[in-house]
């Protein structure tokens, strides 16, 4: 278990990283985050920008499972948002895994083997996400997620785990101004 003031600086280091991406327009982003209904069932869909979740609600297959990275609304402050403010008291579980031990295999692949590949249109301006396999000697992809689980919700929701050192890497290199109204904004006691 991890506290839930960790899992939100993990939650805006993850935006950081994304922006960073983003904004230089790199083809490749490791720190994606993942959500699906509890029993999610293969094969991933990646959400689109402007795309909003479809659960398929055929139960003789179970949920579709979503991959997103959470840059356009309302997922980029979804993340953030869930971590920072507790609805109505209810709080749910934050604990770190790690992903080369995850039970289920599709989940483990995903969480260790792949990265989301960014698309941009002719103009520079980003159009598509998919998940692609690393094929890379030395993966950027991260050995530790942070597993939410809300039973209400019966949501699950990874994402990336950052070590303090990194967090403060990402924070340093970001504008300090927009780092503390991102705070102000979406952190509740």
């Amino acid at each position: 278990m991890i506290t839930r003031k960790e899992a939100f600086d993990c939650a805006l280091a993850q935006l950081i990283s994304i922006a960073q991406v983003v904004n230089n327009g790199k083809e490749k982003l490791y720190d994606y985050a993942l959500i699906l209904k509890a029993k999610s069932v293969q094969p991933f869909i990646c959400l689109q920008p402007l795309d909003y979740f479809q659960w398929n609600e055929n139960q003789s297959y179970g949920e579709k499972s979503y991959a997103f990275a959470p840059i356009t609304q309302p997922y980029n402050t979804h993340i953030i948002g869930m971590c920072g403010r507790p609805y109505f008291g209810e709080v749910g579980k934050f604990e770190i895994i790690k992903a080369n031990e995850h039970p289920a295999k599709w989940i483990r692949e995903v969480l260790t083997k792949q990265y989301m590949r960014l698309s941009y249109d002719c103009l520079g301006v980003l159009d598509k996400f998919e998940l692609a396999y690393d094929t890379s000697f030395f993966s950027k992809a991260h050995s530790e997620w942070i597993k939410y689980t809300n039973k209400e919700d019966d949501e699950i929701i990874y994402f990336p785990y950052y070590s303090e050192s990194e967090r403060k890497r990402l924070f340093d290199s970001f504008n300090k101004q927009a780092v503390e109204e991102i705070v102000d904004e979406y952190w509740q006691e």
